[in-house]
């Protein structure tokens, strides 16, 4: 998912100067209605340029949190992992007795 962010997100930013360039090819070419069209094709490229960055940072951030999570849950693992040795060792040390 980071990585198709990563790739599409600089088409998207070039994406509104693209639209800014047709308005000037087609400004030349057709009437004044394409103009309120073409306005609202670069806002909304411009809208979802915004928000795709957001939603970049909100991934960058939840991975971040993820890797955290699971550092600690590989602590916990390795703790348990000694806590029952321990606890095996003192059965065999009782048992032996």
């Amino acid at each position: 998912m980071k990585d198709l962010i990563q790739k599409l997100g600089p088409i998207l930013v070039g994406s509104a100067t693209v639209v800014a360039n047709l308005r000037k090819l087609l400004a030349e070419s057709r009437p004044n209605g394409a103009d309120a069209r073409i306005d609202a094709i670069e806002n909304a490229l411009q809208v979802q340029s915004t928000l795709n960055e957001s939603l970049d940072v909100q991934v960058r951030l939840i991975h971040e949190l993820l890797k955290k999570t699971q550092k600690r849950l590989q602590i916990v693992v390795v703790a348990l992992i000694a806590t029952g040795t321990v606890a095996a060792l003192a059965l065999a040390v009782a048992a032996m007795k």
